[in-house]
């Protein structure tokens, strides 16, 4: 073989199993790491995809091997992926995967090679002669799988070559092995397919190295016009500031001082004002009337003065801008709240003073002061303060946010009668002269509220004729207007008012008319949840007593009534048997039967009140032990024999082989095979049956009864569960009872954490079955060896 052909094979190789990139060193590490790290991200599931599918392979493939070959088979592809796994956590939490993507690219391909020829191996493991649709569906599970990993792995050669020649090998191998013509040919396809998979893949991982070369170049042309942008908005920065001079500036500058909407303040070096922006007409001065004046004396602010000396002498020395909030007083004698700061201008011979820059905050501290009220109000509702500390604390909020203002709240009941008057600053004199009377229409801006529903306003109680029942009283509290707000209840009925009084002759505003319906909201909340807890209180009071009456009346009933039906029974029994001699007529021995019934009877259904009564209390104590439900079943068909006997039906029982023992109350179990067969005998015709069956369904215990009587229509199961309800049909009339039977076998299965169920068929028959699950169920010791 020539030298010449040697070299072309050489190279043929090395574009076989290398990437030949238009990139530099540099940019083919960077793509080989971006590549990578999205085929890593895209094979994440793989350790969890292909276990569960070689799980379904090994659970309902046929196979020619042993067991222990497929289970150690699909051990080594669990182990395979927890490597693959291992593998890929390790790239992800690498703190820089880009300087050994090439390791992780090596390791990434080896495991996958062996991975791969183990997953493949499947066709090997469950080929099966005589099954030829699970051999093909096994070649096409591989197909499938090499046409995925190539649309994912083809960025990188070295991984898709893992991922697809060892599934491609076995590919051809099934083919070989099936020995068919169509295997043949399929096989001959399949090595196409490889073939035409392998140069696109070629041909898209060229195409993705140029998009890469492409990306990178855009990448360092945007750096660049990034840079060169930068540059040139520097220049224009300086040349705009080298174009802006002085008188720009300065008219700028005036601009935006005397257009701003806080009030600006500017003292000399003698700590009076010599220059003020006419926005300070917002907090009512005029500069004509503040220049030349000390800033406390312009602000009103001597209960202050001190904490805005402080702050002016911390920024005359320390230089740093010094914030506050205080209260001023406006020219008109109106309060209000500012928040100032303070600047030091410096020392500069054209600069030389502070500046003063007022915000006027009223309204944000009064909102502020409202919600913390109703925050207050709402927390002491929360935590079960007295009606009478939250109604102060409504009232008290109302004398807080409004200046001057006097705020009460007037309940009142059905007939308008004030029921309880509460304030903190209204005199008790004037609550005591409101406090019992009936509030008419007339009486008052209250009266007017109660009668019209909604707010009442008396701007002068000395005009306003609404004021005159209440006109001397007023006076003497100094109150010039009122104003009240009806309370209303979730329900819509009027609980009283709250009423706001001024010394003063004036309206509210809107922000005052707000909070005080916000406060007779909160008011009416209140009130609502303090009734509905007294009312709680009561009806829990009630249905105490009502269980303690129903408690001591089942004691008694007992103990007063189970002792002479006892001896009813007992004696009429005797009776009937006639133990001591002839009764001397056949009438007679009829009437003893007929006592002995009814008393029977009436004791069962006392015994079934007793037992539903003490499950409803918590009272029904099981004893757990692991039985035999063949027992139990035998126990209570022995004893239902002789009315089987007597009706002339037949049983007939059912049972699954190895039953295990069942963890249960035998009592209980007693009790609902009892009740569940004496409804079968009682509700079925003269020559029916009656079926009973145990089964295993998978580790569940089911026993049914099954009867051929009337049935129940389809409408009425639900009824039959519930207590004292019984079905009317042709046969109730014969068999009275408390309609106790199945409620008490049902909540009985339920507490041993069973199913109940029941289906019937009118005129066909009934089946009612209970099922115990597996944590009820216990091996026999024999079945555990």
């Amino acid at each position: 073989m020539s030298a010449t052909n040697v070299e072309k094979r050489r190279t043929w190789w090395r574009s076989l199993t290398r990437d030949v990139s238009p990139l530099t060193p540099e940019q083919q590490a960077r793509a080989r790491e971006i590549d990578f790290r999205t085929i890593a991200r895209i094979y994440r599931t793989s350790p969890i995809l292909i276990p569960c599918v070689a799980a379904v392979l090994l659970f309902t493939m046929d196979t020619q091997y042993a067991p222990t070959i497929t289970i150690t088979w699909y051990a080594c592809l669990c182990l395979g992926y927890v490597v693959v796994a291992i593998c890929q956590e390790g790239f992800f939490r690498a703190t820089d995967p880009g300087q050994t993507v090439d390791k992780w690219i090596h390791a990434y391909s080896a495991i996958y090679w062996v991975v791969n020829f183990i997953w493949g191996s499947h066709v090997l493991v469950f080929w099966s002669p005589e099954n030829q649709v699970q051999n093909m569906a096994l070649l096409m599970i591989l197909i499938a799988h090499a046409a995925t990993v190539t649309g994912i792995s083809y960025r990188i050669l070295s991984v898709l070559y893992s991922n697809v020649v060892p599934v491609a090998i076995m590919i051809i191998v099934g083919f070989a092995l099936g020995g068919t013509l169509i295997h043949l040919s399929i096989g001959i396809c399949s090595i196409l397919y490889f073939v035409f998979i392998y140069f696109s893949t070629k041909t898209a991982h060229a195409q993705n190295l140029e998009m890469f070369a492409i990306r990178f170049r855009n990448e360092q042309l945007v750096e660049d016009l990034a840079r060169e942008k930068e540059s040139l908005d520097l220049a224009h920065e300086r040349l705009g500031r080298a174009n802006l001079d002085l008188h720009e500036r300065e008219d700028l500058f005036r601009a935006l001082v005397e257009n701003a909407f806080e009030g600006i303040f500017l003292t000399g070096e003698d700590g009076n004002i010599r220059y003020t922006t006419p926005s300070i007409k917002q907090l009512g001065f005029e500069a004509c009337n503040v220049i030349g004046k000390p800033i406390a004396e312009v602000l009103r602010a001597s209960a202050n003065e001190e904490k805005l000396q402080t702050a002016i002498h911390k920024v005359e020395v320390g230089g740093q801008t010094q914030t506050i909030e205080m209260p001023m007083e406006r020219t008109n004698g109106t309060s209000a709240w500012i928040e100032m700061s303070i600047t030091n201008l410096g020392t500069g011979a054209s600069a030389q003073g502070l500046v003063f820059n007022i915000r006027d905050i009223t309204e944000r501290k009064q909102a502020d002061e409202e919600m913390q009220a109703h925050l207050d109000i709402l927390d002491a509702l929360a935590t079960g303060a007295p009606l009478e500390t939250i109604l102060r604390d409504v009232t008290d909020s109302i004398d807080r946010t409004s200046p001057n203002a006097h705020a009460a709240i007037f309940l009142t009941d059905s007939e308008k009668r004030v029921t309880r008057a509460v304030s903190q600053s209204v005199p008790s004199s004037l609550l005591e002269a409101i406090d019992g009377i009936v509030f008419g229409p007339t009486i008052g801006c209250c009266g007017a509220a109660l009668q019209a529903g909604h707010r009442v306003i008396v701007e002068d109680t000395e005009e306003n004729p609404l004021s005159r029942p209440m006109r001397e009283h007023l006076r003497a509290a100094g109150y010039g207007s009122s104003w009240a707000q009806p309370i209303y209840s979730r329900t819509g009925h009027i609980l009283g008012t709250v009423t706001t009084f001024y010394e003063t002759m004036r309206a509210p505003t809107d922000d005052e008319i707000a909070f005080a319906s916000g406060a007779a909201h909160l008011a009416g909340i209140a009130i609502d949840r303090r009734q509905s807890e007294k009312q709680l209180r009561e009806a829990s009071q009630n249905a105490e007593m009502a269980n303690r009456a129903k408690s001591r009346f089942l004691a008694t009933m007992s103990h007063e009534l189970r002792t002479p039906l006892n001896a009813i029974i007992g004696f009429s029994e005797v009776m009937h048997k006639e133990m001591f001699g002839k009764l001397g007529s056949d009438r007679y021995r009829d009437y003893m039967s007929d006592i002995l019934t009814s008393g029977r009877h009436l004791l069962s259904m006392i015994d079934d009140i007793l037992d539903l009564s003490k499950i409803e209390a918590g009272r029904y104590d099981l004893e757990l032990k692991d039985i035999d439900i063949m027992e139990v079943v035998d126990w209570s068909a022995e004893l239902v024999r002789p009315k089987l006997m007597e009706g002339g039906l037949k049983l007939k029982i059912n049972t699954a082989p190895n039953l295990p023992l069942v963890h249960a109350d035998r009592r209980s179990l007693r009790q609902v095979l009892l009740n569940l067969l004496s409804n079968a005998i009682k509700f079925t015709h003269a020559g029916g049956s009656i079926s009973v069956d145990i089964a295993l369904q998978g580790e569940q215990m089911e026993v049914a009864v099954t009867d051929t009587g009337i049935g129940i229509p389809a409408d009425r199961l639900k009824e039959t569960l519930e207590p004292f309800v019984q079905v009317e049909s042709s046969l109730t009339g014969k068999h009275h009872g408390t309609g106790l039977g199945l409620a008490i076998t049902k909540t009985l299965v339920e507490m041993h954490e069973g199913t109940f169920n029941i289906e019937s068929e009118e005129n066909v028959g009934t089946r009612v079955s209970f099922v115990f699950p597996t944590s009820r169920l216990v091996a026999r010791e024999t079945d555990a060896a």
